[in-house]
């Protein structure tokens, strides 16, 4: 790309993406074993997670709302969900808080503290509609209320119990509440939003700071989208057509790692992700949301204006032409991705209420668009079929009559990048490995192999340069990271498994900063909570 484009930061704030449980009680169990090597702290770390996954207690089945005990446990037994209300911020299993920028001090706010997190229902799509195209339903609504209530002011066990009436009521009525799905195959999604006891308040300077190396690291992106690009057009005898300024997003997010000390590291870039949904949700009485929704508000403004500046540019030369937003086919055809759905709905709107007429349509059917066109590109999944023929259309597109914003590529690189301190294991490297954790000896009676195995992990993470007890292991095939804690051999266990029978190679292992002493962000007994910032930038 000859010309850079800058973007900038939009000032008026952002959301904190936290993890719904805090790091601590993981290290606690692995703190013997760190500090104190041997048989017996071995044993004991080894047994105490082995407990975890059997038996996972309260704090963290709640986190799967609304699952019961044993459908939790089939999740943590086989699976690496254990550690997905922990050491990652996922949206169901975290919690988001709002943040905004001004002229405090970076130490002097930190570490915050939640006060107070609230439940929020989403009803998904499939699931509203047939509430609204069927005749009144008394009893499903009365319970869908019921579950709500409880919901959102933490009533865990009477919020179960009210789901299950729930599902009983909407069989009685032919609605259905649970399908065969990617996402979505709940007819309900649950969320936490929550407000810190103090309101968070990054200092400007440090924003300043942010926006400079989030447009520094564009270059590494479009590198990436670059070379993706060009490999995909070998393999597959195509032109490679060039990445331009016109294809640059209008406007993405970066996720932020802060460090009390003030560091901070890129930990993501998203293309464009969602955010403005939050801004279509009813309050519904939640203190919370509406705090989020204040700083959301402007921010859909600038990036609807964003919208607007590119649709000028584009039919300035060419008059009138058609406008799409594309999304997967799964969000058109099954209504998958609440999400998803609500934020096409919100530039949709928008964009109609200043006069233009836009279509959402899946990346399939976009393939097979071939007249003069504007396609702005949202979350389509980059190892899907119809993203492959989504690429080959546009590069097979030598009279650039198809504008696609942003550059398909640059969904690829996402998934690659990141400004963590990382390393991709080698074909040998994942042998090992495998070859490591294959087998997780039984506690009783092995308590030496057991030790054996864990300084053999720990040495090997040390000769790939890992330092850092929190792993997430990454790769384009992989919709979402795979958790790990050093200290705990099933994670990595689990970890190979999946990269094994992914046949997945080259996979990223991303050292994660994070602590009991290293938080920005506390939960409300003080506990460390692994924590990013989500800060929306737009073109300048």
């Amino acid at each position: 790309m000859k010309e850079k484009i800058d973007y900038k930061l939009l000032k008026c704030g952002g959301r904190v993406k936290s993890a719904g449980l805090p790091v601590n009680f993981v290290f606690e169990q692995g703190e013997r074993f760190r500090t104190d090597p041997g048989p017996e702290s071995a044993a004991q770390a080894t047994r105490t997670f082995s407990v975890l996954r059997d038996n996972p207690p309260s704090e963290i089945r709640n986190r799967f709302f609304p699952l019961d005990r044993g459908g939790v446990k089939a999740q943590t037994k086989g699976s690496p969900a254990l550690y997905r209300p922990v050491l990652k911020n996922d949206q169901g299993a975290g919690k988001f808080l709002p943040f905004t920028l001004g002229e405090s001090a970076l130490g002097s706010g930190f570490p915050s503290r939640v006060a107070m997190e609230e439940g929020y229902v989403i009803q998904e799509a499939y699931f509203q509609d047939q509430l609204r195209d069927k005749r009144p339903q008394p009893e499903v609504e009365k319970e869908l209320d019921a579950v709500r209530d409880y919901f959102r002011s933490g009533s865990m066990d009477e919020g179960r119990l009210a789901f299950e009436r729930l599902e009983i009521e909407c069989d009685k009525a032919g609605v259905i509440l649970r399908r065969k799905a990617q996402v979505g195959r709940n007819g309900l999604m649950f969320i936490h939003p929550a407000v810190a006891e103090k309101q968070i308040v990054l200092p400007n300077e440090l924003a300043t700071g942010i926006e400079k190396r989030v447009n520094d690291s564009l270059v590494q992106v479009i590198r990436i989208a670059d070379f993706r690009k060009k490999e995909f057009a070998r393999d597959n005898n195509l032109p490679c057509r060039p990445l331009g300024t016109e294809s640059m997003p209008m406007y993405f997010q970066a996720d932020v790692h802060l460090l009390p000390n003030g560091d901070f590291t890129i930990a993501e870039l998203q293309f464009p992700d969602v955010g403005l949904f939050l801004n279509g949700l009813p309050t519904d009485g939640s203190h919370a949301l509406k705090q989020i929704q204040e700083i959301v508000g402007p921010m859909r403004k600038k990036v609807i204006d964003g919208f607007e500046d590119v649709i000028k540019d584009a039919t300035g030369p060419r008059g009138q032409i058609p406008l799409y937003l594309v999304t997967r086919s799964e969000v058109i055809d099954n209504k998958e991705d609440v999400l998803e759905i609500r934020e096409l709905a919100e530039v949709q709107e928008e964009l109609n209420n200043r006069g233009y007429e836009v279509q959402i349509i899946s990346a399939a059917s976009a393939s097979n668009i071939n007249c003069d066109s504007l396609m702005f590109l949202f979350n389509l999944d980059p190892t899907s079929m119809e993203f492959s023929q989504l690429a080959r259309t546009y590069l097979m597109d030598a009279k650039r009559r198809l504008n696609m914003i942003p550059d398909p590529f640059l969904r690829v690189a996402e998934r690659e990048f990141t400004d963590y301190d990382h390393v991709a294991m080698s074909i040998k490297q994942s042998l090992n490995l495998q070859s490591i954790v294959g087998e997780s000896e039984s506690i009783n009676g092995k308590k030496d192999k057991l030790y054996v195995q864990m300084l053999a992990l720990d040495y090997f993470l040390r000769q790939m340069g890992i330092s850092e007890d929190v792993l997430h292991f990454c790769h384009p095939a992989l919709p979402t990271p795979i958790p790990a804690y050093r200290y705990d051999v099933r994670s990595f266990q689990l970890a190979a498994n999946i990269i094994r029978e992914g046949n997945l190679q080259d996979v990223n292992v991303r050292s994660i900063p994070i602590s009991p002493d290293r938080a920005v962000l506390l939960d409300r007994d003080g506990g460390s909570l692994y924590a990013t910032f989500r800060f929306m930038f737009v073109r300048k």
